[in-house]
């Protein structure tokens, strides 16, 4: 572990010194972020201890030489070493390029967006559970005047976890599609389709393994999975999702539905899970709501903005056909985001969880109240 830090260390020092003696035309900018978090959980019947934690700690490079862009950002939270965005990009066009790389897959549109845009601390229990995150693959990308389109090749887990496997590592196939017709400033209209299809990794002894569905409450400083869901002998797996982004003026709407199915080996039954949420926002300082052409998402608010939101998610990983009961998770979160300075967000969280009969420790409710300071340099 030592190793790879001072690896990455010399890495990012490196492409900085290299970037001040290579032509003009070769661009590159160091970036970074902190997040300071704190989570006061409420006296409920399962008693989680409140706290404060460093929850992202990031250093990387960016550069841009002709029609190639290329990013390398690290993770050093808590202790370990995480990889994010790591790739080499061509740009086609100003509207279409090509990456290899480990990014996010085209799906979930809060895990595409970066963590310091999105309108509350976290993406959300549904979010959490279906979503694929950050991959390694293939993916091409491009825009025109009503859409956005992605579709790309990645494996189905994260690379830096197997080592001396017998079996073969699994594989994705992921695309998006988005009809946008209004991108103006406070008149947004958004809908879109996602889907990916899966084959996992299989276990270090070559056999078909499991995989696993489920979700945290969304704090910080507790990771503890009360709804989880394991499928054995899993074969392959689908997961499709809608989404609807619409703004008026200062008013604003997001929502996605997902569906998952798993296959599993031996005619064992196949198992089936879904999750959905919703969510406005209103800007009660601030310009309008505006528009993100080339991710297909919402923009950011800009400095001085206040925003306040409201989130509805359903997460339900229980299916009696399989005989899995993960449990089903009902989460309301109550937001506000102040957007201080260009690089300095501040936000502060109310949520309220409850959990089913079927969660990790029976029926239940959990309330806690989270903050954030987001600090970002580039």
């Amino acid at each position: 572990m030592k190793k790879f830090v001072f690896a990455s260390a010399i890495l990012l020092t490196g492409t900085l010194a290299f970037g001040q003696v290579l032509p003009e035309k070769l661009q590159g900018v160091v970036s970074g972020r902190v997040y300071f978090d704190g989570t006061a959980f409420f006296k409920d019947k399962t008693h989680l201890g409140s706290g404060a934690t460093i929850s992202d700690l990031r250093l990387g490079v960016s550069g841009k030489y002709g029609d190639f862009t290329g990013k390398i950002d690290i993770g050093f939270a808590k202790k370990g070493i995480s990889l994010k965005d790591i790739f080499i990009q061509y740009n086609f066009q100003e509207n279409s390029y090509a990456r290899v790389g480990h990014f996010a897959e085209p799906f979930g549109i809060d895990y595409m967006e970066s963590s310091g845009n999105i309108r509350f601390i976290n993406a959300g229990c549904v979010t959490e559970a279906f979503a694929p995150g950050r991959k390694l693959g293939l993916e091409y990308i491009g825009w025109c005047k009503n859409f956005w389109y992605a579709a790309g090749v990645f494996g189905d887990t994260h690379f830096d976890q197997r080592l001396d496997y017998k079996g073969n590592d699994g594989y994705a196939v992921t695309a998006r599609l988005v009809y946008n017709p209004l991108k103006e400033r406070g008149k947004i209209f958004h809908a879109g389709a996602a889907a990916t299809f899966r084959v996992p990794d299989a276990t270090k002894d070559g056999a078909v393994r499991s995989v696993s569905y489920g979700a945290n409450l969304g704090s910080m400083v507790n990771s503890t999975k009360f709804v989880e869901a394991t499928v054995p002998d899993a074969k392959n797996s689908v997961k499709a999702a809608g989404e609807l982004i619409a703004a008026v003026g200062h008013v604003s709407l997001q929502s996605e539905y997902f569906y998952v199915q798993t296959d599993r080996n031996q005619h064992q039954p196949r198992y089936r899970a879904w999750g959905t949420y919703a969510q406005v926002g209103v800007i009660a300082v601030g310009n309008s709501y505006a528009y993100s052409t080339s991710w297909a998402r919402y923009a950011l608010p800009g400095p001085g903005s206040l925003e306040f939101a409201l989130r509805y998610s359903c997460l339900d990983l229980s299916n009696s056909n399989a005989e899995i009961y993960g449990g089903q998770q009902q989460q309301i979160t109550v937001g506000c985001n102040y957007y201080w300075k260009e690089f300095i967000r501040l936000r502060l969280n109310y949520n309220f969880a409850h959990m089913n009969k079927c969660a990790l420790n029976g029926e239940e409710n959990f309330n806690f109240i989270s903050g954030r300071i987001q600090v970002f340099f580039n």
